[in-house]
């Protein structure tokens, strides 16, 4: 099977695959209606957190802060 980037199965320790890890940055329009439909979330709880997500961009500032407030220390 090929790559997808934005797509990560995890497995087992016998290489079974488990667990599937889904950029919801690129996928996540995809994924929520599969999502609400198993009740894993609401329809409004979803978009909700989507609205509250961070970018790449602002994920990697408040990561930087983070580490020098801690170096700071």
């Amino acid at each position: 099977m090929e790559d997808i980037t934005g797509i990560m199965f995890e497995t087992d320790t016998v290489g079974r695959r488990t667990h599937v890890r889904i950029d919801l940055s690129k996928f996540g329009n995809k994924i929520a209606p599969f999502l609400v439909d198993i009740g894993a979330v609401d329809d409004a709880q979803f978009f909700n957190d989507w609205q509250r997500a961070l970018t790449t961009n602002e994920f990697k500032q408040e990561m930087f802060k983070r580490i020098d407030a801690w170096a700071d220390k």
